[in-house]
């Protein structure tokens, strides 16, 4: 997954509120991650994934040690106050006059809150679906965020449609966990495993139900918010993704920063400043790239851990074995060999 998606700051925090994750524990939650607890607790804006990937990791191994109950996602979302959490999407969406502009504005905006996870709103003949794509690997962290979009989205049809959210037809793209029961617990509907797509299908005309909170001042102005935050995401993920695309088009040894800010035709102090507007840093995105390099060879080639890590670009076999242990949490001789033969 790209480094700048991720998701903004406050969910991290509210996941350690919720798992009474205090300021002295705090240093667990963010161990091997860019981020001082200084910076966690003080940052706007977003995570880097890598960062993001690493909280969420480490706060399932939290939950595990302290409580070991299962469906954290489901769990946590259920907790986590709807919409107030998305913020001045939140008030832009509860500011609109009928669902079906509510679930609009939330949708086109969404990126603005997160970007693991891209839902897509279709209105076909008499029904409105909402699909739902998690855009990154399904391990333990993106199993995490699918279930925690899921309740999310649910539990904000259900501020919307009230009574009528129990109408819902929710499929799931994925086989039943082994919570299964959870789900029933935490979701305001009836749903169905192994479905070819995890979304959300109701009446068209419950998207003329109109929101009583709705109001037309405080909607544009909370609108025009949320665009300001749109265009100033979509300008840092240009840069971020320039800066991507030559990494991945070079042959040979990834070229170092002051290579890239010559290319990008600014200086390392901008190039570096603008990464980190972004969340992410330059060694991060050579981590990530590493990291897929690596995957690449190892599931592809018959070529020695030696020949890979100085593909990958370590000279040093030992930093080449830390990184790669860091990055599938298995040392390179336990890596399964030519999955693609």
């Amino acid at each position: 997954m790209d480094a700048e998606h991720a998701a903004a700051v406050e969910y991290s925090r509210i996941l350690a509120r919720i798992l009474g994750i205090n300021a002295n524990d705090l240093p667990h939650l963010l161990k091997g991650t860019s981020l001082s607890v200084d910076q966690f607790m003080s940052m706007e804006g977003y995570l880097s994934w890598p960062d993001q990937h690493k909280i969420i990791s480490n706060a399932l191994e939290w939950n595990h040690g302290h409580s070991n109950k299962p469906g954290l996602g489901l769990s946590i979302a259920a907790k986590t106050p709807q919409p107030l959490s998305f913020g001045i999407l939140g008030m832009a969406a509860m500011s609109c006059e009928t669902v079906l502009e509510s679930l609009r504005v939330l949708i086109h905006y969404q990126s603005i809150r997160c970007q693991f996870n891209q839902t897509e709103l279709m209105v076909k003949n008499d029904h409105i679906i909402l699909r739902s794509n998690l855009r990154v690997e399904t391990d333990h962290v993106g199993e995490f965020l699918r279930d925690a979009w899921i309740v999310t989205l649910a539990t904000t049809l259900g501020l919307l449609l009230g009574k009528d959210v129990k109408s819902i037809q929710l499929s799931m793209g994925f086989s039943a966990p082994e919570y299964e029961n959870l789900f029933h617990q935490f979701l305001p509907c009836p749903f169905k495993f192994d479905q070819p797509h995890t979304e959300f299908i109701f009446p068209r005309h419950f998207g003329d139900k109109p929101i009583p909170t709705h109001d037309a001042h405080t909607k544009q102005w909370a609108i025009q918010l949320c665009e300001h935050q749109y265009q100033h995401l979509k300008h840092l993920t240009r840069f971020a993704e320039r800066t991507r695309h030559i990494l991945r088009s070079c042959s040979g040894q990834l070229p170092n920063q002051e290579t890239i800010a010559n290319e990008l035709n600014v200086s390392v102090r901008t190039f570096s400043r603008r990464l980190k507007e972004e969340g992410c840093t330059y060694k991060q995105l050579v981590d990530e790239e590493q990291k897929r390099l690596a995957r690449h060879y190892f599931d592809n080639t018959e070529l020695t851990i030696e020949t890979i890590s100085d593909l990958v670009g370590y000279q040093d076999i030992s930093s080449f074995r830390r990184a790669f242990k860091r990055w599938f949490q298995i040392p390179p001789s336990q890596y399964p060999r030519y999955k693609n033969p």
